[in-house]
C-alpha cells in the first residue's frame, strides 16, 4: 500500500480467499476490508509510519460479508535515502 494506506497491488491468492477482484480493492484503504477498531488500526499505523514492522492478527471480510481471522505482518518500503515509500502487508487465513 502507498503511505495513506491505500492499496496499490493485491497477488492472486488474496483474490482467491476473498473473492474480490483487484481492481475492486486497488485504491481502498487496508481498513475499508478490515472489522478491527478503530484504535487497533491506529496502532497498527503508528508502528509502522515510525518504521517498525507489525505483526497480528486482524479480523478481515470477504466480499460476501463473510468474516475470517488473519495473521498479518506490516512492513515499511524504503527508498535509498531512507524515506518510507509504502508498506508491504502479508495476510494469512487462519480461521
Amino acid at each position: 500500500m502507498d503511505t495513506e494506506g491505500r492499496i496499490e497491488y493485491v497477488n492472486p491468492k488474496f483474490s482467491q480467499i476473498t473473492d474480490y477482484a483487484p481492481e475492486e480493492v486497488i485504491g481502498l484503504n487496508l481498513r475499508d476490508l478490515s472489522e478491527q477498531s478503530p484504535k487497533e488500526y491506529q496502532q497498527m499505523w503508528k508502528t509502522i509510519t515510525s518504521g517498525e514492522e507489525w505483526r497480528g492478527e486482524l479480523r478481515s471480510k470477504k466480499k460476501s460479508g463473510e468474516l475470517y481471522w488473519e495473521l498479518t505482518s506490516a512492513s515499511p518500503i524504503r527508498n535509498p535515502e531512507g524515506i518510507i515509500t509504502h508498506f508491504l502487508v502479508v495476510k494469512e487465513d487462519i480461521t
